[in-house]
């Protein structure tokens, strides 16, 4: 997939996500919440399978899927440790927010063990 699509694809994910946000119900009524909730998991689902079989054609274009890809995963755990720090203060730690910063570490982990093999 190129980088235009997956660029298409991860701006689609964020709207989505973004329009979920709807904390007083203000504009969304639930069927249109439960087509943008399964729109979101079909474009969520193609994206990781296109983004899996991505290769880099060239040194450049490997450094900078690293490069991006360490940023991800930066941004990624710092808004989860946010998430659990803000969330445990105010004694409602939601179970999702730790289980994903526990995967996305373990993942990290098994790469890194299975790279110096």
């Amino acid at each position: 997939m190129n980088t235009r699509a997956t660029l298409i694809l991860a701006i689609i994910i964020i709207l989505l996500s973004l329009g979920l946000l709807n904390p007083f119900d203000w504009w969304m009524p639930s069927t249109l919440e439960m087509s943008f909730i399964v729109i979101l998991a079909l474009i969520g689902f193609a994206y990781a399978a296109f983004f899996w079989k991505e290769r880099p054609r060239d040194e450049r274009e490997e450094h900078v899927q690293r490069k991006a890809g360490r940023s991800a995963f930066l941004a990624g755990i710092l808004i989860g440790i946010t998430g659990i720090i803000v969330q445990g203060l105010q004694h409602a730690l939601d179970a999702w927010l730790i289980a994903t910063v526990a995967v996305m570490l373990l993942a990290k982990i098994i790469a890194t063990l299975q790279q110096e093999k």
